[in-house]
């Protein structure tokens, strides 16, 4: 257990003296999920949930467009990069395995790329709509770069995304169709109006109705005379004559009365639903003109309306993530766990016999005596061993009687 221990320590102690410490450096990030991806002037409430939107947020940030162009960027394939004994090993190792076939050939741009995709991280804050991305080195200023260049190439990358470059030609083509078709519903609207005098419909409609109660009247009235005057006359009477031709000619006024009045009524419907065509139109028209509206506002933004915003870049870190005593402290609780269950491991699948007690409960018999082993020390042949011998055998001879 103690050997197991102390190996442990001794090695991390060792490795965190030879390995260059590693420098972590963050940026933070906010997402505001109720406002417009493009305009953080426009509200959309309940448009998306704070968790998608991090989510979301967070994978562009990780994408192989934000990382290429952050490589870009710092021209990282340019730079002389810190040497240490292990990096030089390991590339020697990378070396060898490439020139033997067992591990493809990259470009050192590439390799920039993928150690970027693999290494830069980006993780939420709890309860919040804030996420961290962050990216560990062994260079302070080299982290402290990359992170800057992939927040600032991920602000730009998300722009290009949800910006509306070229849709403002849509709605506006939109927005000038729908706008035809509402001054023409308009007009055919004012012209069916005047052509059948719908605007003085009210007036027109209450002299008619009036009309038509008068003429009801009038052959009620005659109707009523008829009946008296058949009861009183005589057949062939000329006032019959006269009063058949009244009731006549009052019924036909009543029935143009009545065909004006539903012609009125008609025309009067008819101008409702090209009425209501025209405000569907003008709906469409407004709907059009605010598209292409925030559209063009949109086109014509930059990437500082966006709904993300950076809270803090990131500073070059004074110290290294973990400290030499912290990682010696990591190690040595991990050999003490790693010696305690080594033993224990080996105590489990250990079945010699090594005392009285294990012999009785393996021979199934009682212990009578037992002799001690004794390790001759002394080399063979001398008078020493002789003796030690004669010695041992003599001890032996005691303890067995």
């Amino acid at each position: 257990m103690a050997l197991v221990f102390l190996t442990t320590v001794v090695t991390a102690t060792v490795g965190v003296y030879v390995l260059p410490p590693i420098y972590r450096a963050s940026a933070t990030v906010v997402v505001e999920p109720m406002k417009a991806r493009s305009l953080r002037a426009e509200t959309y409430v309940g448009q998306v949930d704070t968790i998608e939107a991090i989510n979301t947020e967070m994978a562009i940030v990780l994408s192989r467009t934000v990382m290429q162009n952050a490589v870009d960027k710092l021209k990282l394939p340019e730079r002389t990069e810190r040497t240490s004994p292990l990096s030089r090993a390991m590339r020697g190792l990378r070396g060898t395995l490439t020139t033997l076939g067992l591990l493809p050939e990259v470009e050192r741009r590439e390799q920039w790329i993928g150690a970027l995709l693999r290494d830069v991280q980006t993780r939420p804050t709890v309860n919040s709509s804030i996420f961290t991305v962050s990216y560990s080195h062994e260079d302070p200023r080299l982290a402290t770069e990359i992170v800057n260049a992939v927040t600032d190439e991920y602000l730009g990358h998300h722009f290009a995304i949800y910006a509306e470059k070229g849709v403002a030609d849509l709605y506006r083509a939109q927005m000038d169709l729908s706008k035809e078709r509402l001054d023409a519903a308009r007009a055919d609207l004012e012209r069916y109006k005047v052509e059948k005098a719908v605007a003085a419909a009210g007036p027109r409609k209450e002299r008619l109705a009036i009309e038509m109660t008068n003429l009801r009247e009038r052959v009620s009235r005659f109707n009523l005379e008829m009946k008296e005057l058949v009861a009183r006359a005589e057949a062939g009477d000329p006032r019959l004559a006269l009063l058949k031709a009244k009731i006549r000619t009052t019924e036909e006024d009543l029935g143009r009365v009545r065909s004006q009045l539903a012609a009125l009524e008609s025309a009067e419907a008819k101008a409702g639903e090209v009425e209501v065509t025209v405000k569907a139109q003008e709906k469409n028209y407004l709907a059009y003109r605010e598209q292409f509206e925030r559209a063009s506002i949109s086109s014509a933004g930059s990437k500082n309306v966006v709904n993300v915003r950076v809270v803090d870049y990131a500073s070059v870190p004074a110290r290294p993530r973990f400290s030499r005593l912290f990682l010696i402290a990591v190690a040595a609780a991990l050999g003490a766990v790693l010696a305690v269950g080594l033993a224990m491991v080996r105590e489990h699948f250990d079945h010699r016999v090594v005392t009285p007690a294990m012999a009785e409960r393996a021979l199934g018999v009682p212990v009578l005596g037992s002799i001690e082993r004794l390790r001759n020390r002394a080399r063979p042949g001398t008078a020493g061993a002789t003796g030690g011998e004669a010695g041992a055998e003599r001890g032996s001879q005691s303890r067995g009687s």
